[in-house]
């Protein structure tokens, strides 16, 4: 691939402060393979900027004025702030300066049809089914992903310049610079609190995204979500909804728990049109699914391509991810931090387990846990057992508003069944005392938790 990116045709020298994160990295990789040259810096490191190393970009492991020099754009993250010593040389030095988000929606221009996929749940897992349906159908896109998908040997795909189908963050409304063909919506929540004040500036934000869609495109919308719904009066377009109920044009019936994952009939206008069994688990899949089926359906891509996208789809990395075992006991990995997420993936776990269910939780940012609390307790009283460790601080600083130990104790008031660790090596230690066979752990957090898993499983 080597599109033209026109609003950035006079640079040739990008930098990217904070290169390794998900959505920079892969940003930095479409950069690469269009013929610029890129350089970044990050304090952490992964098997993505090794992957970018070998594509010829230069890394930096800190964040010095003179990683800046020779760029003629500096790229930066949601995280980095003004007093950050790039961002300053960039400034004082008069090199322009663009949010990871500006990028992306220059990216998404450069393509005849974009499909940006949203909501506060199911985005990476629902982009997945997506890419994974059209590149069925031979449509060749080009893909940006928030997480790894062997599908597609990382977090990006380079194709042609007919489709472009990315995440679209809400996260500072970090969306609102995608001016999509399609736009996808999982799901409306209450989230970020570090930057929404409530549910209402949430969909407020949402329904300014929606008004960025071409006038010849149209929008996919759950149609059980009750804020999706809320917002339906203020959204402008043509509106596909999906869903288990009957007012939906795409709906989920005969729903039944099959071997791997769910397995359901999709009705589309009164009929049956195709019956579908996944290899990824819980009814939120389902409803993921359904979401899919209707994009690659509205883009005129045959039932039965679709049908066998879907069905051979299994996951992206941290999204229930089968890791390997522990005394005998099944070992996951999922990205689930917030309370609704948290709920779905346990529900999704009942079904398939024997003797107890783990979950060892990392809290994701002060302000989440803080704002979130009593509902993350309840959903971590789902599981039988519950470790809960260190709040995962990710872009903010410690307040002293909440402690993990306020999470267990919360969660002990409904149910008897956690405690407070605080180191990995420690979760290790203990799970090895107390787990028995056929047990089911399932390691969540959107932070490094996922560290205990590798443990786990390498022992």
């Amino acid at each position: 691939m080597n599109i033209r990116i026109d609003a950035l045709t006079r640079y040739k020298n990008i930098h990217m402060i904070g290169i390794n994160g998900i959505s920079m990295s892969g940003l930095a990789e479409i950069l690469i393979a269009s013929g610029y040259k890129v350089t970044g810096s990050d304090w952490t490191s992964s098997p993505r900027t090794e992957r970018l190393k070998a594509l010829g970009a230069v890394i930096y492991k800190n964040h010095e004025g003179e990683n800046v020099q020779g760029a003629d754009l500096v790229v930066y993250t949601a995280a980095v702030k003004p007093d950050n010593p790039e961002y300053v040389y960039a400034a004082e030095n008069n090199i322009p300066l663009i949010k990871r988000s500006v990028l992306l929606g220059h990216l998404m221009d450069c393509f005849k049809k974009g499909i940006a996929i949203a909501g506060t749940h199911g985005k990476t897992t629902t982009t997945g089914m997506v890419s994974k349906i059209f590149m069925e159908a031979g449509y060749d896109p080009t893909v940006h992903i928030g997480a790894t998908y062997k599908e597609i040997g990382g977090t990006v795909r380079t194709g042609s310049d007919e489709y472009f189908i990315t995440e679209a963050d809400e996260y500072t409304e970090s969306f609102l610079t995608l001016h999509p063909h399609c736009a996808l919506i999982t799901n409306i929540d209450f989230d970020h609190a570090d930057y929404y004040k409530d549910i209402e500036a949430v969909k407020d934000s949402f329904v300014k995204f929606t008004k960025n869609v071409s006038s010849d495109g149209f929008l996919i919308l759950n149609g059980d979500c009750p804020n999706t719904k809320d917002v339906f009066p203020r959204i402008p377009g043509k509106k596909v909804t999906f869903g288990l109920s009957e007012q939906n044009m795409y709906q989920a019936v005969n729903l039944k728990q099959g071997p791997f994952g769910m397995s359901f009939s999709v009705k589309y206008q009164d009929a049956i049109v195709t019956d579908i069994s996944l290899k990824v688990p819980g009814k939120h899949n389902v409803l993921n699914t359904l979401a899919a089926f209707a994009c690659g359906n509205e883009y005129g891509i045959p039932v039965g391509t679709v049908k066998k996208a879907l069905e051979e789809f299994n996951g992206t990395d941290r999204r229930f991810e089968y890791k390997g075992t522990f005394k005998n006991a099944a070992v996951y990995d999922d990205y689930a931090h917030h309370p609704n997420e948290i709920i779905a993936t346990l529900t999704a776990a009942f079904p398939i387990k024997k003797g107890d269910l783990w979950c060892v939780f990392q809290p994701h940012t002060y302000t989440r846990t803080y704002e979130l609390a009593d509902d993350l307790a309840y959903a971590l009283s789902l599981a039988d057992k519950c470790i809960v460790t260190d709040i995962y601080a990710a872009r903010e600083k410690d307040a002293g508003l909440i402690h993990s130990k306020t999470v267990v104790e919360k969660v002990n008031r409904i149910k008897n069944s956690a405690v407070y660790i605080q180191t990995f090596d420690e979760i290790v230690e203990y799970l090895g005392r107390h787990v028995k066979e056929n047990d089911l752990i399932i390691v969540m957090g959107a932070g490094n938790i996922d560290n205990v898993a590798v443990m786990l499983t390498a022992m």
